[in-house]
């Protein structure tokens, strides 16, 4: 059993802790046996609450579960622009953005290979996709999280450009600069942009319960990063974090859109999205600095496309 978490008792709900519970989920494929309870990385005590083990198939295909990852850091990334993959998702009512942000990126990078991932997309407007021999599309017809879609884009490239589709590159030079700045201590998901709000404010105590030992503080004065912009690089770290946040993604307790933060308003519009709560949370556990994993030196870089 974990310890109850309540708004009543705001610091606790940063520091649950899980009792010995059965964590492990057998694979119906392959027999191997996996761990479904996420494991705070700077403390192994801190245990959280288990997933339901029907996801295992939808992280099995997304390659969530294997072992062969690529890069064990940044430093080991080919220097070769032309090697880096720009990827990103779309649906009907994004997709004249989705044609715009193209539009933007080949302005720089018309020979990189673009790949697209449709949301099941009408076939009219599949019909006014880019005719390139550097664009790929890929077409879903039932909802996918968002972690997943990255998760198989790293499948076929090991590393890539993931771009939304409100956001326009707006600045040249963008990869090789960014290749100048990397080191082999940066985190193996780098984000570009800032949201300006913090990452408690867009929890809720449920969250905690699968994601424990949180500093308060931390995460009370951290800034969440946005995910509107990533470099994402396939590392043993850049799996586990899409693993964990897939998860959170396919549980209705967890993604529960309930602040944990006591002083905001329920219906607050600005509160962050549960998603990009989660993806901080599991960020700033894993890489403890946000300067780790965000470059602010190429914010400006990426517009979103009310801002052209």
């Amino acid at each position: 059993m974990l310890r109850s978490i309540s708004n009543r008792n705001f610091e606790r709900s940063f520091v649950a802790v899980s009792e010995a519970v059965n964590c492990e989920c057998r694979s119906f494929q392959t027999g191997k046996i996996f761990n479904f309870c996420y494991i705070n990385p700077q403390n192994s005590s801190f245990i959280g609450r288990k997933f339901d083990c029907e996801h295992l198939e939808i992280l099995e295909d997304a390659g969530l579960l294997e072992t062969n990852f690529i890069f064990s850091n940044l430093s080991e990334i080919p220097r070769n622009e032309s090697e880096f993959v720009f990827v990103s998702s779309t649906s009907n009512d994004q997709f004249d953005f989705t044609l715009s942000s193209i539009k933007c990126i080949r302005e720089f990078y018309p020979d990189q290979k673009y790949i697209l991932y449709g949301l099941n997309l009408n076939s009219s407007l599949v019909n006014q996709l880019p005719n390139d021999p550097n664009f790929e599309f890929r077409q879903y017809y039932n909802p996918v999280p968002k972690p997943v879609i990255m998760a198989r884009a790293l499948k076929e490239t090991g590393a890539f450009w993931w771009i939304e589709p409100e956001i326009a590159l707006r600045k040249p030079d963008v990869i090789k600069k960014f290749l100048e700045k990397i080191s082999s201590q940066a985190s193996s998901i780098v984000s570009f942009r800032s949201t300006h709000q913090f990452i408690a404010g867009g929890l809720h105590p449920e969250i905690l319960n699968f994601y424990p030992g949180s500093s308060l503080e931390a995460l009370k004065n951290t800034n969440q990063v946005e995910v509107s912009v990533l470099f994402v690089t396939r590392t043993q770290q850049t799996v586990n974090i899409l693993k964990w946040w897939t998860l959170c993604s396919l549980t209705k307790s967890c993604i529960q859109a309930r602040s944990v933060d006591p002083e905001e308003k329920p219906q607050s519009p600005a509160r962050p999205r549960y998603d990009l709560a989660v993806f901080n949370l599991l960020m700033l556990n894993e890489f403890q600095n946000r300067e780790n994993y965000f470059m602010s030196d190429f914010e400006s870089s990426f517009v979103t496309m009310k801002d052209l």
